[in-house]
């Protein structure tokens, strides 16, 4: 149905146009097929809103439409003609009619009919479109233009399967009120990394933009679409590359790792993107394929239709994922058996010395030995001997001895011997008491409590009776008085008699895990006919004490109760083996229970749980140390953290009345401090999702920003809490968070309060932090700015931290396109006249130079703020200003004139007084007719696009120059370089047009 404006008819200079109905929507404007009733042909009409345009981007658009007209390519949308009425409030663009739409179109629709996950275009099909995307890219670059919004959306259909580039040119130019987060052209997700930064678009940026629309008609989204804008926009600058799709084939990883390079400079460009083998390897001459492709896929929208896919399957490779390894024989296993000696029967009535040979540990068998009848014999009577010989030796009841007949009579009335026996009768009479107390143990409450009572003492005086107890009469009476949950006398004594039975071991241990267990004298234990255990520990756990003990370390539990489990799990800790013990019963929960967040009166629960968390945290699997943090947040951690820390800082509070009294208790308490901070610090750095959205409830996080700026927090800890600030602002997901906790101002604040004193770690984290936060947010830049960062950064941009000063230089480079705050911040502190020190700084050789186009950008932006315009003017062309400006430009290199042109155009095109001024500085034309001449001598950055913002830059001066000028012979230069070079061998059509348009702006100078 036609719209409201279908009867409508616009008049331009090549004819007039009926408007049918609206087509599509956009941010550049509303879209409508119409009529050119003069040609009888379809064409689309993009009338864009001359409210959303400024009088300078308007003019700006109308010349790229006019330049633009002449580019013809059957894989580019051609441009008929923008028409100019000042009477309508509508800037409208004529354009040639594609009829089938775009491929966002297309994909969408086709998506509706995939399983989440499933493919909507095969890599055959995205390559063929790809590859006339990229031979329209080509042409477009050959001819110096940025397409700067290469997307689905953009790339339009014909009948036949072709793909034309639609937009080109005109996405440079951004309505106002565009909800972008940056003042630059593009589409959030396909944006470059170079174009966020605002360190310089170029035609790299379109190649990035490729990759991202490979993974659009591959999944039908773009990489990070799941994501907000301004999250996608950090992702996109801080990652390595954009996550790619699961099971692509090896050339299709290789093109999107090509694409997707952070290094403009060293992209791959859409000429060699032609050349590459995933491209080739798809190229058909018959395009009918698409066609075929995308109806076969519309074709699962309609109901009662199937198709089948002739494309070929290799049925091997299918197979061959299920073939039998060829190295699975059987015959490297050896089945020879050998008969041992110990294997033979034996007739009836063998005697003694034969059982003994059968048992004997020297069985050969004769095969084996190689030996013959009569020396099997010899062989086997010396084994007889020795076998013989071990039996009789070994104490056997078999063949006991006359104390007459022994030969070591000497030996067993030595006076020792004596005194070992004596000790064994002791110790076996001692093990009688044990019994009868243990007997004792679950009775009577009188009697319970006495019995254990004495064997602790009996444990104490005799540490190897510890080893009665646990086999006779055995733990059970323990067992079920802790399970029955008595009176709590009752429970407290059979915890410390569980604890007497840790003995000696537990003044050995050693604090780092591996703790060992006291050896017993051997004969001590043989005495009592028990063998010595490996570790009382492991014998308590599985025993079945440890879930036993986790119930008493709860916080309902009775307080001289949990202490005494604290000390079991303290020795639980030690081991390992009983660590994992631990950690298979679910024990996260005691930990947490046990940290109070008094640690005056009850330091020794928390104590212990600190250790414990650290010694789980502290284990060598990374993957282990990232769920442990999830389990210790899902049982409350984070929250008995804060709990003490804010417990604690209260005390401090109330100990700073005595400003002279530094108490003991005063340092335990700043301790614990530190050391909770301390944790946080780790489970920021571990993390996962789920962790660091508990750790941004307003519940955590603000508590713990507070305590930044608190002056009685520990430096060690507020280091700790900097530190876990600067991890987490590396998740964009947790940078609303932090803005509500007020943590950017916050951190700009402790950065004035500390000033002198902060140390290089602190700031650090700071700077960090606020570079996360801030970098893809121009609201949050002017937070910080208002909150006085401006100061701090200038002055750290002049330091001799090169880490410190890259962050701040490029915080700062970018500061006055964020917003107008922050350039009135930046005027308050001189923001222009550090600007020009920046661009000095940044042109200095050995520097890094890819912030200079930052530094121009704000600048122009600045100059088109009416309300500070002037300011900037003043200091711009302030003498020693302009100088420095000049020179520094002069410096340019070759290989980056292409994006510092494009903003520094943009400021002489803004401001007519920075114009006139600039383009009369002889040194800076001087160097740029250079640029120019070196650009056509085959140097590097000789690209068309450098090309054509350097011709309309000198076009834009040269409107200001007139015969008094002065350069008389630098303006005759430039005219035979444009009438000898440019217009004779440029194979730019839009160059050769813009050195046609400069030359004739020079010749109306007329003759000097």
């Amino acid at each position: 149905m036609a719209s409201e404006h279908a009867a409508k008819v616009l008049y331009g200079r090549e004819g007039s146009y009926a408007l049918l109905e609206r087509i599509g929507k956009g941010a550049y404007g509303t879209v409508y097929k119409g009529i050119w009733r003069e040609v009888g042909r379809h064409v689309a009409i993009k009338r864009a809103s001359r409210s959303r345009l400024s009088s300078d981007e308007e003019k700006a658009l109308q010349t790229e439409i006019q330049l633009f007209k002449n580019l013809k390519h059957h894989h580019i949308v051609n441009y008929i003609e923008a028409i100019d009425d000042p009477e309508s409030s509508f800037l409208d663009i004529v354009m040639e009619y594609v009829e089938g739409g775009s491929l966002f179109n297309v994909v969408r629709l086709i998506r509706k009919s995939k399983e989440a996950g499933e493919r909507v275009f095969d890599e055959r099909v995205v390559a063929s479109y790809i590859r006339q995307v990229v031979l329209g890219l080509r042409y477009l670059h050959r001819q110096g233009v940025v397409h700067r919004d290469i997307k689905g959306a953009n790339i339009l259909v014909t009948k036949e399967s072709h793909v034309k580039l639609a937009d080109f040119g005109v996405a440079s130019t951004k309505p106002n009120d565009q909800s972008s987060p940056f003042d630059v052209a593009g589409s959030p997700y396909w944006m470059a990394p170079e174009i966020i930064n605002l360190t310089g678009s170029s035609t790299a940026s379109d190649i990035w933009s490729v990759g991202c629309t490979v993974v659009e008609l591959l999944t039908g989204f773009p990489p990070y679409h799941d994501l907000s804008d301004v999250t996608a926009l950090f992702r996109i600058v801080s990652d390595d590359s954009p996550p790619l799709p699961p099971n692509l084939s090896p050339e299709c990883q290789d093109f999107l790792k090509k694409c997707f390079n952070k290094d403009m400079h060293t992209r791959i460009s859409a000429e060699e993107l032609l050349l590459h083998r995933w491209i080739k390897s798809n190229d058909s001459e018959d395009e009918g394929v698409l066609s075929n492709t995308q109806n076969q896929n519309l074709s699962a929208n309609r109901p009662g239709i199937s198709y089948t896919e002739n494309s070929p399957v290799n049925v091997a490779g299918t197979l061959g994922i299920y073939e039998e390894s060829k190295d699975e024989g059987f015959d490297d296993l050896d089945f020879e058996e050998t008969t041992s000696i110990s294997d033979v029967g034996h007739p009836e009535g063998l005697s003694f010395e034969n059982n003994a040979r059968q048992s004997s540990p020297f069985d050969v068998d004769p095969l084996v030995l190689g030996t013959s009848a009569t020396d099997q014999d010899t062989i086997q009577q010396n084994l007889d001997l020795v076998a013989t010989q071990e039996v009789f030796s070994s104490g056997s009841d078999l063949h006991r001895m006359r104390l007459s007949d022994d030969p070591f009579k000497d030996v067993l009335e030595d006076p020792e011997v004596e005194l070992e026996r004596e000790r064994e009768r002791k110790q076996k009479e001692v093990w009688e008491i044990v019994k009868l107390h243990a007997a004792s143990i679950g009775k009577s409450k009188e009697s319970h409590i006495a019995a254990c009572h004495a064997l602790v003492d009996i444990f104490r005086d005799h540490p190897e009776q510890r080893y009665c107890l646990i086999y006779d009469p055995g733990l059970n009476p323990i067992i079920e008085v802790l399970e029955s949950g008595g009176s709590n006398d009752m429970v407290e004594a059979a915890l410390k008699v569980t604890l007497s039975l840790f003995g000696d071991d537990v003044q050995e241990d050693s604090g780092d895990g591996s703790a060992k267990g006291v050896t017993t004298t051997p004969s001590e234990i043989q005495a009592l006919g028990y063998p010595r255990v490996s570790n009382i520990r492991e014998d308590l756990c599985l025993a079945g004490f440890l879930p036993l003990i986790m119930k008493y370390c709860r916080r309902d539990a009775p307080l001289q109760a949990r202490l005494l489990s604290a000390r079991f799990m303290e020795e639980v800790l030690e081991l390992e083996s009983t660590l994992q013990m631990f950690i298979a019963c679910r024990g996260f929960t005691v930990f947490v229970d046990m940290l109070e967040p008094d640690i005056l009166n009850v330091g020794e629960l928390t104590r212990v749980a600190l250790k414990g968390i650290d010694r789980m945290l502290s284990m060598e699997n990374q993957r282990h140390k990232r769920d442990f943090c999830r389990r210790f947040t899902l049982c409350g951690l984070l929250d008995r953290i804060v709990e003490g820390i804010i417990h604690n800082m209260k005390y401090l509070e109330e100990e700073e009345t005595d400003k002279k009294k530094f108490t003991p208790e005063k340092m335990d308490v700043e301790g614990h401090v530190s050391r909770l901070a301390s944790l946080l610090e780790t489970f920021a750095a571990r993390a996962d999702t789920m962790v660091k959205s508990t750790m941004i409830s307003h519940s955590i996080i603000d508590p713990i920003i507070r305590q930044i700026t608190n002056r009685r927090t520990p430096a060690s800890g507020v280091q700790s809490i900097l530190c876990c600030v600067r991890d987490l602002s590396r998740d964009p997901q947790t940078h609303m968070a932090l803005q509500t906790a007020s943590t950017i101002e916050t951190l700009v604040q402790y950065l004035s309060v500390d000033i002198q004193t902060l140390e290089t770690n602190p700031r650090h984290f700071i700077i960090s932090s606020l570079h996360n936060l801030c970098i893809v947010s121009p609201a949050r830049q002017e937070i910080a700015a208002r909150a006085g960062l401006v100061p701090h950064l200038q002055r750290y941009i002049t330091s001799k931290d090169m880490n410190l000063r890259s962050l701040c230089i490029d915080m700062y480079s970018g500061l006055a396109c964020a917003g107008h705050t922050t350039r009135v911040e930046l005027a308050k502190h001189q923001g222009a006249d550090f600007y020009v020190e920046l661009l000095v700084l940044l042109s200095a050789p050995g520097t890094v130079r890819k912030w200079q186009a930052k530094v121009l950008q704000s600048f122009s932006e600045w100059l088109d703020d009416e309300s500070h315009a002037e300011y900037v003017e003043n200091r711009l062309v302030m003498e020693r200003n302009r100088i420095r400006m000049c020179t520094s430009l002069a410096r340019v290199r070759l290989i980056d004139v292409e994006g510092v042109l494009e903003p520094y155009l943009k400021m002489v095109t803004v401001s007519k007084t920075i114009n006139k001024v600039y383009g009369a500085s002889e040194e800076l034309i001087t160097v740029m007719v250079r640029w120019l001449e070196s650009m056509y001598n085959g140097e590097d950055g000789s690209g068309p696009r450098g090309r054509l913002l350097l011709l309309r830059t000198l076009l834009a001066h040269a409107r200001f120059w007139s015969r008094k000028s002065g350069n008389r012979g630098l303006v005759e230069a430039l005219r035979f370089l444009l009438k000898d070079v440019v217009l004779g061998g440029d194979e730019a059509i839009i160059v050769r047009e813009q050195a046609s348009l400069l030359l004739t702006t020079l010749e109306k100078m007329g003759s000097f």
